[in-house]
């Protein structure tokens, strides 16, 4: 088995590469490391509680096949910890790094290309506007609206449980492997976002509001948040005003990362044999409903996300094992 710390060692250096080129843009230069710290105190309880739900559930697991309690020891746990602390970091790190560079979309690139992406994303369905589609087959079944709601608004608990999981793994290949296909996803969907800065329908079809206001209502309190804290950045930008910014409330559509981390985190549990590859793939298929019919995302940005989890995870799963020699034919 390959040894796992090559495969740390890129995912800290990008990170600080954008990291340093954020913090030197005027707009971050004082608030990065504040909002760093910020992030990681709000996140350090569920990402606790994620770790105890996956190395509970491994406890589990283990009690089942061998009838006996896992027994790591005092010294195991304590060789642990440090590691654990680490990766909190990285993920604290590439989160923050993520939500800081899309916020500062407007700084790099002025124009949206949400046009463009209308008329692609009409042009691979048939001429048909997906999010319409998916809303009207949604309002023929009792309930559905809310449960996509709320739904869609438990992403956090999703990245929390993903975390958890494959952290709490005892083999540190499987982990490593997991954690390099995270930082990777994230700063690919940044990347994206800034070569393809789009705002999603429910900034551009103003005649869409009301509609997610009452169907949607999670949603659309999310969205008029992100839409004022975007109007308070160009002010800010434009040197008009100075007011506070959440760092979470950047907006950029293409691609979903809602739909992009589960079908990563399915994936890699797919490829191990895990039982909870089906969780994760009902979640990517809820999330790509979710994150057309609320009005966040268009059709193709759900697979644009998709792609991005394929190309995340392929040069990083575990190689095949060698196949030894064949039989020897039998040619008497």
């Amino acid at each position: 088995m390959t040894s796992p710390r090559p495969l740390t060692l890129w995912p800290s250096f990008a990170l600080l590469a954008v990291a340093g080129l954020l913090v030197w843009l005027p707009p971050a230069r004082e608030g990065f490391v504040l909002d760093l710290w910020l992030v990681a105190r709000g996140s350090l309880p569920g990402f606790g509680a994620a770790l105890l739900f996956g190395f509970a559930v491994r406890a589990l697991r283990h009690r089942q096949k061998t009838g006996a309690w896992p027994r790591p020891g005092l010294r195991r746990i304590a060789a642990e910890l440090p590691r654990l602390a680490a990766a909190f970091l990285l993920l604290i790190g590439v989160v923050a790094v993520y939500c800081w560079g899309k916020l500062l979309i407007p700084w790099f690139r002025h124009e949206t290309l949400d046009a463009p992406l209308i008329a692609v994303d009409r042009a691979l369905h048939l001429g048909l506007d997906p999010g319409l589609t998916i809303q009207a087959l949604l309002e023929g079944l009792p309930g559905a609206d809310r449960f996509v709601d709320w739904t869609y608004a438990r992403y956090p608990l999703v990245l929390l449980g993903a975390a958890g999981w494959f952290l709490s793994d005892p083999d540190a290949d499987g982990r490593h492997r997991w954690l390099r296909g995270f930082v990777l996803l994230w700063l690919g969907g940044l990347a994206l976002y800034w070569l393809v800065p789009a705002l999603g329908p429910a900034f551009v079809y103003p005649e869409l509001v009301p509609v997610l206001a009452e169907r949607f209502p999670i949603a659309a309190a999310g969205q008029r948040a992100l839409l004022e804290n975007h109007v308070s950045l160009l002010a800010l930008l434009a040197g008009e005003a100075s007011l506070p910014l959440r760092l979470e409330y950047g907006i950029a559509a293409f691609p979903s990362l809602h739909v992009a981390l589960p079908a990563h985190a399915w994936l890699v549990a797919r490829e191990r044999g895990c039982a909870l590859r089906w969780p994760f793939l009902a979640i990517t298929v809820l999330f790509v409903v979710g994150s057309v019919a609320t009005g966040w995302h268009y059709l193709i940005d759900a697979w644009a996300g998709l792609a991005l989890a394929f190309l995340c995870w392929l040069p990083l799963r575990r190689p095949a094992p060698e196949r030894g020699p064949g039989p020897v034919p039998d040619v008497g």
